[in-house]
This record gives structure tokens, sequence and C-alpha cells, in this order.
């Protein structure tokens, strides 16, 4: 009864606050001059919306997180025989008063405040339930920070959060918060392989999926690199994608069930990180696994330690990029013929070739010109490009794979390149340190995946979910 009481007397107490603010605004608002922008008028609005939200919250704090005092003294492993396993702490105040910049203004918090008799420190229970120990602005603050600071430039993103909600944050404190959190994902996914160890010669271990080339569930695997420009040279950052599709039409597909990831660490790393998320996105259903790459030896080599000939007989479908394969084509007419019409023959002849699957043919034909060729360096030209088709004939079955529906180009990597990094970290005049360059990519593929909200705690967002109320 005692608390019902107390419930009614600070609901009276905030509505009187907030009639007596409201009253005043709308005296000054009611004197607009009508020659004013009507932009102008909305903007002023939102600033008054703020002095409300900021009386709401101080009121709000106390009746729902209450002020932090837990009895006059709490002593943890007292007993304990070194000094620094041993807590005690001391009510110093009940009541002191700490300021705090959040999204509606400056606000003042009163909470109880405790000393630490072994460290000399002070504490605050309160302030530790908040998040708020040790920083000057409010975890939304933070969260807004964070998410420009994801898709923007330092410098612009503290600017356009100055004009959507008048909060003014430095670049750097922009910078430290945004890489805070893109450091704290990046321990989080390495936590995520911890228990996934390579081998003594690198192998990363078979996948555990339930793998059948007859599955109609097709789960898409793509995986490419480029490179960004870091104060130890330009480092290779490396992205795969797994991805399903969805039929149009007969010539049309969409991407659906899209998940992203990069690094700048090694293709251990990659491997690793593929390892576990293959599962997770695979399930226990049964699966058919295509994977489309160009023809780097590394992809190849890690999909064959992923999905070994001795667990998985019937493998997985490999396709060697569609337009990868054909470029190789253009760089041969483009080094080696000098009649453009005879180049046009060879190229035409060679992608109708292609598009069949007819491989073997590509092989003769290559094998022709190589011979032909008188210097030697054109010769070891032609012959390096007749490897690539050798090595990579059954990847390259394009009639084969169209007849069964499936994709056969990394068009989707090689937008998730630009779409993940490029568009973030490869700006004009940008260098990164590696390490901070590494917490960013992986902030740019959670905010892809839409995960980033799981690691403020974040489970519904009243702004953009319809909440039901209990």
């Amino acid at each position: 009864m005692k608390y019902l009481e107390k419930e009614k007397e600070l609901i009276e107490k905030t509505k009187n606050q907030i009639k007596s603010i409201v009253d005043q605004q709308l005296r000054e608002l009611i004197k607009w001059d009508p020659n004013r922008e009507f932009i102008e008028l909305e903007l002023e609005i939102c600033k008054r919306l703020n002095e409300i939200g900021a009386q709401l919250l101080e009121s709000l704090i106390p009746q729902v997180y209450g002020d932090g005092y837990i009895g006059p003294r709490k002593n943890i492993n007292i007993d304990a025989e070194y000094d620094e396993d041993r807590i005690s702490y001391r009510c110093e105040s009940k009541s002191r008063t700490r300021p705090l910049k959040t999204i509606f203004g400056d606000i003042k918090i009163n909470r109880a405040m405790y000393s630490e008799y072994f460290s000399g420190g002070y504490k605050s229970f309160l302030d530790e339930k908040l998040d708020i120990e040790k920083k000057k602005i409010c975890p939304l603050i933070k969260y807004w920070t964070d998410l420009i600071g994801t898709i923007a430039p330092f410098d612009e993103a503290t600017d356009i959060l100055n004009k959507i909600r008048g909060i003014n944050v430095s670049t750097k404190q922009a910078q430290i918060s945004t890489e805070e959190i893109g450091a704290k994902i990046t321990k989080t996914h390495d936590e995520n392989v911890k228990d996934i160890q390579l081998n003594d010669k690198k192998e990363v271990p078979a996948v555990d999926i339930n793998l059948n080339l007859n599955s109609n569930k097709i789960v898409y695997i793509e995986t490419d690199g480029c490179h960004i420009n870091t104060y130890d040279d330009w480092k290779e950052c490396k992205t795969f994608m797994l991805f399903e599709l969805d039929k149009i039409s007969e010539d049309k597909h969409r991407l659906k069930n899209k998940f992203y990831y990069s690094t700048m660490k090694s293709v251990g790393e990659i491997k690793r990180q593929l390892k576990h998320h293959i599962e997770k996105y695979c399930g226990g259903g049964e699966v058919k696994i295509v994977c489309i790459a160009d023809g780097a030896k590394w992809i190849w080599n890690s999909m064959e330690e992923l999905f070994p000939k001795r667990i998985y007989p019937s493998g997985i479908v490999e396709i060697v990029d569609w337009y990868h394969a054909i470029e190789k084509i253009g760089d041969i007419k483009k080094e080696i013929f000098r009649d453009e019409e005879a180049g046009n023959r060879f190229y035409e002849h060679c992608k109708e070739n292609l598009k069949r699957g007819n491989i073997e043919v590509i092989e003769q034909t290559l094998e022709e010109l190589r011979d032909k060729q008188t210097l030697q360096e054109r010769k070891e030209f032609v012959d390096g490009n007749l490897k690539y088709f050798m090595n990579n004939k059954e990847k390259m079955r394009y009639e084969k794979f169209r007849e069964q529906g499936l994709c056969i180009g990394s068009g989707a990597i090689e937008s998730a390149n630009k779409y993940v990094v490029q568009r973030r970290l490869k700006l004009p005049g940008m260098k990164w340190n590696e390490d901070n360059a590494n917490y960013m990519v992986h902030l740019r593929a959670e905010y892809i995946n839409k995960q980033m909200d799981v690691h403020y705690g974040i489970k519904s967002n009243p702004l953009i979910n319809d909440v039901a109320v209990t």
C-alpha cells in the first residue's frame, strides 16, 4: 500500500513537471513567426520534446532501477587469503548526484555511492546496472554513434548525429566507441571458434552436416578477397557469404537468407569461421552445397578440407565463376592477337565452347595457339592459361550446371566485397590500423547481417517494432 502511494506521488509530481514544461513551450511556440520555414518549426518541436524526455527519464530511473543502495556494507570473499580477492564496499552516501548526457540532453541522477576498502576506489551499483560506469554518455547515444560510424566516416557520423538529434560527439569519441564495439564483436566471433583447431598441416576439421547432392535445399558458398590500405601497406580482407536462391522466373533468381563474414586475418581464420557458420547455417536437415569462386587455390583447398571425400564421397558442387573464366579468354585475346578479326573469332569460339562446358575443345585450341608462338614469353603466357582450364575443367561444365538450375556467377561475393568492405573502408584517402580495420569489417558484416543490436542487449526496438505491453 505504501508502495502504491509512493508511485502515485511520483506520477503526480512528474505530470505537474511536464505540464509546466508543456505550458511554457506552448506559450512560446504559439508566437512562431509564420514567415519562417515549416521544417524549422519541426526542428524546434523536436528540441522541445527533448525537454519532456529528459524530465521523464530523470523521474523514471529511480522508479524503475532504484538508487543502487544495497545496505551500509557489502563484503565479497572477505575471508580470502589474498587482499586482491577480498572486496568490501561501504556506503559513503545514499544520494550522490552525477550528470549524464542522454539523447534528450543532460540529466542528473541521484544514487548511492560506495567506497571499496581494499582498493580505495568508488562504485555506484546503479551506474553499473545502467551501463554508465565511468561513462559520460548514455547507452543509446553510444548505440546511435556506433551505428552511424559503421556506415559513414567518423567525422560525417558525428555531423549526422548532431543534425538529426542535436547530440554533440567528437570525431575521436565516435572512432573510439565504434572500434570498441567492433573489437567486442570480433572477440565474440573468436570465442565461437575457440574449439575449432587446425592440425599440424594447418588443415581445418571437416564440417558436420547432412550433405546430400539430391537435396532440394541448396546452400551456396562464395568467398573472395579485396585489399585495404593500412599503415603497413595494402592488406587483404577475406569475405565469405552463405545464401540460398528464390526462383522468380526461368532466368531470374533472388538471393535469400544471406549471411556475411569478413576478416583481415589469415586463411586459417576464415576456414575455422567457415566451418562454424556452415554448420550453423545448414542445421540438421539435408543440404546440397555449391561453392562458386575464382581459381584461387586456397579456396578449393579449403573446400577439400571442409568436405573431404573420405567423409563425403559424393562431394559438393564446385563451380569456377563464369565471369572469371570468360575474363581469361579475353586476356589471351588481348595479349596474343594483333589482328582484331582473328582475335574476335578466337574469343567467340572459346566463349561458345565455354558455355557448353566443352573445356577439352578450349584446351586443344590453347595448345595449338601455344605451339604457334615464337616468343617464349607468349608461349608461357598461353601455357599458364591452358593449365588454368585443365586444372578446373570439372568446375566449368556450365551447361550441365545451368540445366540443374544452379547459379554459375560469383557476382554475389563481388557485390559483398563492395557492400561490406569497400563502401566503408576504401573511401578516398583512407588508411587504417590493421587491427582497427579488422574490427570494422567484423562490425560491418554484423550490421548487414542485422545482428548488431544483440551486442547492446536490445531484444526489440519500439521505434521500429510493435511491442506488446503486458
